[in-house]
């Protein structure tokens, strides 16, 4: 447990007090902005939303302040990686087992600790699995929100198959490559019941027969866009960016 416990011996080389300032002004030019979208959505704001965006609009974090918050958390991810090996989330799985463990000593209730579990464990299982991650645009976060706060009817009717599900079928070769190039690779292979699952799901929601997608298939294979099969082990993508 210690590996996950200890505490960060690089945060003795920067100063507590000077991140917390500049993490505080980060976090309100940050609120700023999105307060500004929503009124340039048309979403009206009440007298405080307006005077928190008064008081913060000039607030500013100078390039020097944001190299030296950069430094911190690479010395933070840097001693990670020493502790745990070059995995993406060796940084996020110490993070989570520290809050976890406080919160044990705090006597958090129930429903938090369970929460923070919950969170923990993702963690792990990403520290084990996970070769490499990237960052998304704002819009799919976006998304996501919207999606936890429909209703059980909403969240039915969005998922209900469409009538028109196979008008779109003289697309099917493309999108076969979009999945492979997105979810196989050469250790990763899909076989064909997975590539349908995919089809049938959101954003492509196409039902296809097995035997015309094994001729999508052979036919990707022979168009030289990095995309190799093997009958045992399925399809995957292992090219340049065709």
């Amino acid at each position: 447990m210690d590996t996950y416990l200890l505490p960060f011996s690089c945060d003795d080389a920067f100063d507590g007090d000077r991140l917390a300032e500049i993490h505080e002004r980060i976090d309100s030019i940050e609120y700023t902005h999105q307060i500004c979208e929503e009124i340039i959505a048309g979403k009206e704001q009440d007298e405080l939303t307006m005077q928190i965006l008064n008081d913060s609009v000039n607030t500013k974090v100078s390039a020097a302040e944001e190299a030296y918050v950069s430094q911190y958390w690479e010395a933070r991810k840097a001693e990670c990686r020493k502790r745990l090996g070059d995995c993406p989330f060796g940084y996020h799985t110490v993070m989570y087992a520290k809050r976890y463990h406080r919160l044990l000593v705090l006597e958090a209730p129930d429903i938090i600790l369970a929460n923070e579990a919950r969170s923990l464990a993702s963690a792990l299982v990403l520290f084990r699995w996970c070769k490499k991650y990237e960052y998304v645009d704002n819009s799919v976060r976006q998304h996501y929100d919207r999606l936890e706060q429909m209703s059980e009817e909403e969240l039915d009717e969005l998922h209900r198959p469409r009538k028109n599900a196979n008008s779109r079928k003289s697309m099917v070769s493309l999108f076969v490559y979009l999945i492979l190039k997105q979810h196989s690779d050469s250790e990763h292979p899909l076989k064909q019941q997975e590539i349908l699952s995919y089809l049938a799901e959101e954003p492509y929601e196409i039902v296809v027969e097995r035997k015309a997608l094994s001729r999508v298939i052979q036919n990707l294979k022979s168009s030289q866009l990095g995309i190799y099969t093997d009958k045992h082990r399925g399809s995957w993508f292992m090219g340049g960016d065709a």
